[in-house]
């Protein structure tokens, strides 16, 4: 039994690895598979260095990271944020605070 102790760890921590390296929403990427996880996360390349994301989400169906955000005529889990912090903010990534009721990280609106 103690000879396979090391294997029992090398297993344990080869999955909490695995699982420390999952995507989350407002993550860079580039294809759809550097977003995979437990949901169907996509990439959104229109977003310079790509951003995994849920495409046509509805409330409350968003992981807890995220908010189901309405763009009109189609909407996606976005970061969450509050206006001290957003990730990315070197590129050009702010806290949105002008759709919906809850602040989230994305690109500036367009003026």
């Amino acid at each position: 039994m103690r000879r396979h102790r090391w294997k029992l760890g090398f297993v344990v921590a080869f999955f909490g690895l695995s699982m420390a390296c999952t995507p989350e929403i407002g993550d860079k990427c580039r294809t759809d598979r550097d977003c995979a996880g437990v949901e169907a996360r996509i990439c959104d390349t229109s977003t310079p260095g790509g951003y995994c994301t849920i495409a046509d989400c509805k409330p409350n169906e968003c992981p807890n990271e995220s908010v189901c955000v309405n763009f009109g005529n189609e909407s996606a889990c976005m970061l969450r944020c509050d206006k001290r912090s957003c990730p990315r903010t070197d590129e050009g990534f702010v806290c949105r605070t002008d759709i919906g009721a809850v602040d989230f990280c994305y690109l500036p609106a367009d003026e």
